[in-house]
């Protein structure tokens, strides 16, 4: 006969009885102003999907997005035009530095965003930061006494396979 003795019943299951610092120091805001511009031209996007935060406590703050935006306009195009349809974009914590543009990255890296172009017939490209010739900068302002965040997303689109190059700016507003 075998007799084992514990401190502990091993029906005791270890648990973290504090909340994660982490997730409690994040600030969750919300998208208060939405100013989209596609070569000069105001554009109109519907948010279809939306979240974010950002770590308000340490000296460098960090953001989390995850979002995307569908047109919401009809507008008349000649028949060889292309436009953005939808715009998707993820942060993976991003530093917020002032007036610092980051280059976002393939999909595969965290942080990137992701352009559906079409053209009146309906075909579709898929147009992703940091790949080919398409580029996408995000910087921010955080304004800790205001509880406010802009950030502004410039993107460089070559579409299809010609040299018709297309500028796309965004500014986000957030309060928290």
């Amino acid at each position: 006969m075998i007799l084992l003795f514990a401190c502990k019943s091993p029906m005791d299951i270890d648990t973290p009885t504090k909340e994660d610092p982490i997730l409690k120091d994040r600030a969750i805001p919300d998208l208060i102003e939405i100013k989209f511009d596609e070569n000069g031209e105001l554009r109109y996007f519907t948010v279809s999907e939306a979240s974010a935060s950002i770590d308000t406590l340490s000296d460098i703050p960090y953001v989390w997005m995850d979002m995307t935006f569908e047109k919401s306009q009809n507008i008349s195009f000649d028949k060889d035009s292309l436009y953005i349809s939808q715009f998707s974009i993820k942060l993976d914590s991003l530093p917020i530095i002032p007036f610092v543009e980051d280059t976002l990255e393939k999909p595969e890296r965290g942080s990137w965003s992701c352009f559906i172009i079409r053209n009146p017939g309906l075909t579709a490209d898929t147009l992703y930061s940091g790949m080919g010739r398409n580029i996408t900068r995000v910087s921010f302002i955080l304004d800790k006494n205001r509880k406010e965040m802009d950030a502004f997303i410039y993107g460089s689109l070559i579409k299809k396979q010609s040299s018709d190059t297309s500028f796309f700016r965004a500014t986000l507003k957030f309060q928290y």
